[in-house]
């Protein structure tokens, strides 16, 4: 008979290792012929199944817990007879990924993802509009964010860290694609949102050939109501999100409050050239201007945004966007 030893502190008879994958034994199985097709070793896999190597704690286990009933005298065996029969293999093993050193300027896969990122933008502006639409409203935020994106991509050559910034453009705006995505659908809009789009559909027929002035502060009333959904809402937790993912991705990544001065003094100039691109767009449009392909004074574009408080005020913005990093900072344990 195979020689036993009870364990001091023996497993329970039911033991499942946690997170094993459970296999009954079958005839002319063996401990090796297991472990060569699972290409582990044989003390690995038997120590995972009853954390011992011990011959005799061994042999203990597979008559008390596997339920062997064959032996060759010195050991027991496996066979279709044993029951209940079932042993574990381990999880495999996971391959170690590693990670590159953070980059500095260059980021050629941020960039693409960026770029991406403002090839989706035009298409969202160009298909937010389905021919139902009661007015234009919607498109105008649209609009923007693929101005903005344009003008952080070209300008990021300016950013202490511009791989930074590349990395969260996409993370950001798809949680503003997404919402255009349960609009189009019907779907369930986020909260924050639902003012701007109930707003943009509920106003009908709006032209602004007929009255400039009041198309114009429907579209600001618009533009406030998505840049606060979008920065009080989506954020702070696209901040923190782009920070973890980015710290998956490379290796020396620097403290999050290295990247603020980018997002906040180095890049609040990216806003104001997307504000006139805008706005230019916005008086070709309600000045029938833009049928002759000519291009607004930017000065007068300027004046006209101020006549109509076109947007938030830019210090209300940025304060929203402090709250927003300060939570993201909190939440990432900084």
């Amino acid at each position: 008979m195979p020689i036993e030893k009870m364990p001091k502190v023996p497993l329970p008879a039911n033991y499942a290792p946690p997170g094993g994958e459970r296999y009954k034994v079958r005839n002319g199985d063996s401990w090796e012929t297991l472990a060569k097709a699972k290409r582990i070793a044989v003390g690995d896999l038997i120590e995972f199944n009853f954390k011992t190597r011990d011959p005799a704690e061994v042999n203990w286990y597979l008559r008390r817990n596997v339920g062997c009933r064959a032996n060759d005298g010195v050991n027991w065996a496996f066979s279709a007879a044993a029951s209940p029969g079932y042993i574990y293999f381990p999880p495999p093993i996971k391959p170690v990924v590693l990670k590159t050193q953070v980059p500095t300027t260059s980021c050629p896969d941020e960039l693409a993802a960026a770029q991406a990122t403002l090839t989706k933008s035009q298409q969202v502006a160009s298909t937010i509009l389905g021919r139902d639409a009661v007015n234009d409203l919607p498109y105008w935020f649209a609009r923007l964010y693929q101005y903005i994106t344009l003008h952080e991509i070209d300008e990021r050559g300016k950013l202490d860290h511009p791989c930074f910034l590349l990395h969260f453009i996409p993370i950001f705006y798809d949680t503003y694609a997404d919402v255009v995505n349960a609009f189009k659908g019907k779907g369930k809009l986020p909260d924050l949102w639902s003012a701007h789009f109930t707003h943009a559909t509920g106003l009908i027929g709006i032209d602004p050939a007929k009255d400039v002035m009041v198309w114009m502060m429907a579209v600001n009333k618009s533009l406030t109501m998505a840049v606060t959904a979008h920065i009080q809402g989506d954020m702070a937790p696209s901040l923190e999100k782009a920070y973890r993912s980015y710290s998956t991705k490379y290796t020396g990544v620097p403290p999050f409050d290295a990247f603020k001065k980018d997002f906040f003094e180095t890049n609040k100039p990216v806003f104001e050239k997307a504000r006139l691109s805008l706005v230019n767009e916005l008086v070709n449009r309600g000045t029938g201007m833009a049928m002759f392909g000519k291009s607004v004074d930017p000065k007068f574009a300027s004046e006209a945004a101020k006549m109509i408080n076109m947007g938030l005020d830019t210090t209300e913005i940025m304060r929203w966007r402090e709250t927003a990093w300060s939570t993201a900072k909190k939440n990432l344990g900084q």
